[in-house]
C-alpha cells in the first residue's frame, strides 16, 4: 500500500491434515511455537465445536480466544426466534439491538443477562412453550459457556478477525478445488500427500521443496504401485 503498511495477513502458513483434530492441534502447536507462540500475542479463532475447544484448552492454554462471530449472531437469531414469529416485526429489530450490545465493551455480559431474562419470562406451559425454553436455554448455555471469548470490541480495535470466513475460503481453497472435482474418489492415505502438496503449493514453497528433493539423491520407485485403502467414512447420527 501507498504508506507502507499492509492489509491482511503476512507471514501466513496453511496447514493441514485428514488423520484426525488430536494430530492437526499437535502439528499446529509446532508450527506455531516456530513463529513465537508462547512469547507474543496469539489469537484463537475457531467455531462453537466442543472438540475444537477441549483441543486448544490443551494445546493453546496461552492464546487468546475468540469464537466465530458469525456463528454467535446465528444464535442470536435463533434465541429470538423463541420470542418473536419468523417475519415479524419485532424479531429483527430485537436481533439488530442484541448485536449491538455484543459489539460493545463488555456487551457478552448485557447480552447474557437479556436471554437470561427473556427464559424467565417463558410460561412453562402453553402451546410450543416447552420448545421454546428448550433452545432459549441451549442458547443461554452455549453464550455462557464462551463469554470469555466474546471479546469482538476488544479485538477490532487490535484489528483482529472475529470470524472464520477466511479460513473457510482457506478450506476451500485448499482442499475443494483440488480435491472435490467431479468423479474424483480419494483413499486416506493418498488424499493426505496430496494434501500436503497443495499447502506447499500455496504457502509459495514449492520451489524450495524442489530443491530439497533434489538435494536427497536418486529416488527409488517401488516396484509396483502401493495398492490403495479405500476409507469406509462412519455415517454421522441425522
Amino acid at each position: 500500500m501507498p504508506d507502507g503498511t499492509c492489509e491482511g495477513p503476512i507471514n501466513k502458513r496453511l496447514v493441514a491434515t485428514f488423520e484426525s483434530h488430536a494430530a492437526l492441534f499437535k502439528w499446529l502447536l509446532h508450527e506455531a511455537t516456530k513463529r513465537g507462540y508462547g512469547c507474543k500475542r496469539t489469537l484463537f479463532l475457531a467455531d462453537g465445536a466442543d472438540a475444537i475447544w477441549d483441543l486448544q484448552a490443551t494445546h493453546f492454554p496461552k492464546a487468546e480466544t475468540c469464537i466465530d462471530w458469525i456463528h454467535i449472531v446465528e444464535k442470536l437469531w435463533a434465541a429470538g426466534r423463541c420470542m418473536h414469529r419468523e417475519g415479524s416485526k419485532e424479531l429483527a429489530p430485537w436481533v439488530t439491538e442484541r448485536i449491538r450490545d455484543l459489539r460493545r465493551h463488555g456487551g457478552a455480559g448485557k447480552v447474557i443477562t437479556t436471554l437470561s431474562e427473556a427464559y424467565a419470562a417463558i410460561p412453562k406451559t402453553g402451546p410450543g412453550n416447552k420448545g421454546k425454553r428448550e433452545k432459549l436455554f441451549d442458547v443461554l448455555g452455549h453464550l455462557s459457556k464462551h463469554v470469555k471469548d466474546m471479546r469482538y470490541n476488544e479485538l477490532r480495535k487490535s484489528d483482529l478477525d472475529i470470524a472464520t470466513g477466511v479460513i473457510e475460503g482457506a478450506v476451500r481453497n485448499l482442499v475443494r478445488m483440488r480435491l472435490d472435482g467431479p468423479g474424483m474418489r480419494w483413499s486416506r492415505g493418498r488424499s493426505e500427500m496430496v494434501l500436503h502438496l497443495r499447502c506447499i503449493l500455496l504457502n509459495g514453497q514449492w520451489d524450495a521443496f524442489a530443491t530439497y528433493l533434489a538435494q536427497q539423491g536418486p529416488l527409488q520407485l517401488a516396484a509396483t504401485p502401493v495398492p490403495t485403502q479405500p476409507h469406509q467414512a462412519k455415517k454421522r447420527a441425522a
